[in-house]
């Protein structure tokens, strides 16, 4: 993950090195970067699992353009990783996944940015603290 503005403060192992709980602080993160840094990682066929996590809970609070085109775009791509199905190739490629999200990103009008913090479990449950505003913060 190469966002600046993703902060790992803590992280919790058990004895085998596997992560129990991970917390993360996001500053001042524009959407456009994540959408840019997302879209890169996926053109090299890198799922970047949280980024899209982060991505996708943002937009639910963007206006699209098209509300109807976006809200679809959203829904399956939501679905897509609440099932995993990106890691299975026949139903989710990473063009595919692309394309959806090259998709929202022509449907966002203004520049926002995102602040607060995530807590990501071992099973990916995430406890969001998130706020997406369409100026940054002082």
């Amino acid at each position: 993950m190469s966002l600046e503005e993703l902060v790992s403060l803590e992280r919790i192992e058990n004895f085998n090195n596997i992560r129990l709980k991970e917390t993360y602080l996001v500053y001042n993160l524009p959407l456009s970067k994540l959408f840019v840094e997302v879209l890169e990682e996926l053109k090299k066929d890198i799922f970047p699992v949280l980024d899209i996590h982060i991505l996708l809970y943002s937009l639910r609070f963007v206006p699209f353009t098209d509300e109807a085109e976006g809200l679809e775009a959203f829904k399956a791509l939501k679905a897509c990783l609440d099932k995993d199905l990106y890691g299975s190739p026949v139903q989710w490629t990473s063009t595919k996944i692309c394309n959806n999200l090259e998709k929202l990103c022509e449907l966002i009008v203004y520049e926002y940015f995102i602040e607060g913090s995530l807590i990501v479990y071992h099973n990916y449950e995430i406890e969001w603290d998130l706020s997406v505003c369409i100026s940054p913060p002082s």
